[in-house]
């Protein structure tokens, strides 16, 4: 690996970014770290990352689709309520275990440099190896159910990238806040409680009133859904509608990032 020199002139935001990829090891030296403490001693190990969804998606079958019958999907409603899961647990953990990165490792940073948006990331690639086995219980749920493997399942990659965009956006902007100002990550919890309120994720979108139907295109999370929904299950395509506010999103990651960048560099200071 290359010598990196800190130095008293800012990076460019390529330059920083070059750095984050030379020392891309040190995210896989992370997340493994964190994957062997999380699951240490467990008997069933990282198997248990399936369990939430499934009881997510048990108790919203019981509820919605046995009391209620909600109606409104192609698909049997456990699995269109498992896809919802998949993408919001995986959004829900980047904030939650992202968003308090730079505290949670403050004697790491305090002892070496290295570029900090490092510890964002180790916490997206744990967060993709428990959102790949719940996947594969997806996938086992098709079976199950019979129901067929859509062709546009060829664009998860996309949805994927885009669950990650959307959560990775929020949490850069709550780690470079929330260096100065600690009261910010509680609100994390209560943001997540409440929004998933708000997102489609065990009950479709068709029931909104039309009406208040546009303000599902201010919800990033809504696109990503309806996309798992889409590429797993063979609902509806996302409406084009969406790509507004995923423009936006990837804008406000890149000033994000730059942001983050710059704060950075005062981190081992003020944490």
């Amino acid at each position: 690996m290359a010598i990196q020199y800190i130095q008293a002139k800012e990076d460019s935001l390529f330059t920083y970014l070059k750095k984050v990829w030379s020392y891309r090891y040190l995210v896989i030296v992370l997340a493994s770290r964190e994957l062997k403490v999380k699951y240490a001693q467990a008997k069933f190990g990282i198997l248990w990352s399936a369990l939430q969804p499934l009881a997510g998606m048990l108790v919203f079958t019981l509820f919605f689709d046995k009391l209620i019958q909600i109606k409104g999907m192609h698909s049997p409603y456990p699995l269109f309520a498992f896809s919802g899961m998949l993408g919001w647990n995986y959004f829900s953990f980047i904030l939650n275990g992202a968003s308090t990165s730079l505290i949670q490792n403050q004697t790491l940073i305090q002892k070496i440099y290295f570029p900090k948006f490092i510890l964002p990331l180790s916490k997206v690639v744990v967060g993709l190896i428990e959102f790949l086995i719940s996947l594969a219980v997806m996938l086992l749920l098709m079976f199950v159910f019979a129901h067929p493997l859509s062709w546009s399942i060829v664009f998860l990659p996309v949805v994927i990238v885009m669950n990650i965009l959307v959560g990775l956006c929020i949490t850069i902007w709550i780690n470079a806040l929330t260096i100065r100002n600690r009261d910010l990550h509680h609100i994390v919890p209560y943001m997540i409680n409440f929004s998933i309120w708000l997102t489609p994720v065990f009950y479709p979108g068709s029931i909104i009133p039309e009406r208040y139907f546009w303000l599902t295109y201010l919800n990033p999370m809504a696109g990503v859904l309806d996309g798992y929904r889409y590429v797993l299950l063979g609902e509806a395509c996302p409406s084009i509608q969406y790509i507004y506010i995923f423009l936006f999103m990837l804008l406000l990651f890149v000033a994000g990032l730059m942001y983050f960048k710059k704060v950075e560099r005062y981190v081992a200071e003020l944490i």
